[in-house]
């Protein structure tokens, strides 16, 4: 897997979203994307919803705002009061995986 083909797909930057982004963003940034032993600066890409997916995406979203979301999660996944993260293959590209966050609004 190549670090540097996930980004960051959202359908609002505000309240709750923004923070899941922003903390996406900087543990991604340690962990996912960064290469063992290795001093990498790259920011991840932050898109608005609608925008080209990658191999890999973390979808950021709540249920209700998000088209994307509701094809990986039914709505009896949702919990009341808390966040839910769900990893699941890329439709699109097998070796590829997208991250469906959704939170509390």
């Amino acid at each position: 897997m190549k670090q540097i083909d996930w980004k960051i797909i959202y359908s609002s930057y505000e309240g709750e979203a923004k923070r899941a982004i922003e903390f996406i963003s900087r543990e991604a940034g340690k962990n996912i994307i960064r290469q063992q032993g290795e001093y990498l600066l790259y920011v991840l890409p932050c898109e608005k919803e609608g925008s080209k997916k990658t191999k890999n995406v973390f979808f950021i979203s709540c249920y209700e705002e998000s088209d994307e979301i509701k094809k990986f999660v039914s709505p009896n996944e949702v919990p009341g009061d808390g966040f839910l993260v769900k990893v699941v293959e890329n439709p699109d590209d097998s070796e590829g995986r997208r991250d469906c966050t959704q939170f509390p609004v």
